[in-house]
């Protein structure tokens, strides 16, 4: 192997390694989706979703 095969070879494998995407298993990412999900409504009716009920007297 020459020099220059050997630094093809570094830069594949080092595009490789940036290519990557940290995957994680369903039984982690569900709670975290489930966990922004219930932040993102909890904002929406905080900001939105309440901002029309008119309080009555009776």
């Amino acid at each position: 192997m020459t020099e220059r095969e050997k630094v093809a070879a570094r830069r594949r494998a080092e595009e490789e390694r940036r290519g990557k995407k940290r995957t994680y298993p369903w039984w982690v990412e569900f709670p975290i989706i489930l966990v922004v999900a219930l932040a993102l409504l909890a904002l929406f009716n905080t900001f939105v979703g309440r901002l029309y009920q008119i309080p009555s007297e009776s």
